[in-house]
């Protein structure tokens, strides 16, 4: 009876106590990835980009940090110049008042005012891996899959409008890109004979 009683009391107890892969951990680093509006210049991105390095260089646990843009971690590849990520390391915890949860959530909020256009998105890397391993992924993907890319825009907004209440969730990005600007001529070749211009010629001339 008393071996059954225990079993009992084991088993009372491991529903009540919480229980994960691993706890949440301080790893003293995080990577903040960046995105400006679709179309911003590379001089346009370290414009801006200087104003998120001057919100880190002003927060007393940041001991150093490196930007890139148009690249990503991992293999090399070709990506767009309004987007890049920053390595940012903070002092030893025993140096530190503040969690760097703490220290994320202040420089989120001085980003977001220092730099309004910027949507970032911060991980603690080996965090990161560690949900994926657990089955507890973060960042939460919400995906919707259709023909109609106009229809998938409008829905993607309104779910993102509809779960951004939600408590404990943050960096919440709708998932689409803006519209690149592009500015299109098209060159009258009759005309540019009379001024004694190709179209190649012309064009050449308006790309420069």
């Amino acid at each position: 009876l008393l071996a059954l009683g225990l079993v009992a009391l084991g088993a009372f107890s491991a529903l009540r106590v919480g229980s994960g892969f691993l706890p949440t951990m301080d790893e003293g680093a995080f990577v903040m990835d960046y995105v400006l509006p679709a179309g911003t210049s590379l001089a346009e991105t370290d414009r801006v980009t200087a104003k998120i390095d001057a919100v880190l260089q002003a927060t007393p646990e940041v001991v150093t940090f490196t930007r890139r843009t148009g690249a990503e971690l991992g293999p090399a590849a070709a990506t767009q110049v309004n987007t890049g990520d920053i390595m940012v390391r903070l002092k030893p915890s025993g140096e530190r008042e503040r969690g760097i949860e703490d220290v994320i959530a202040e420089v989120r909020e001085q980003v977001a005012e220092a730099a309004p256009e910027t949507r970032v998105e911060f991980v603690q890397v080996l965090q990161d891996v560690l949900d994926d391993l657990s089955g507890n992924p973060r960042p939460i993907e919400v995906k919707l899959f259709g023909e109609d890319y106009a229809v998938l825009r409008k829905l993607a907004a309104e779910v993102a409008t509809r779960i951004e209440p939600l408590p404990g969730l943050v960096d919440l990005d709708p998932g689409y890109e803006g519209l690149a600007p592009e500015l299109r001529f098209d060159i009258d070749a009759d005309q540019a004979r009379r001024i004694g211009q190709t179209p190649a010629e012309l064009a050449a001339r308006l790309d420069t």
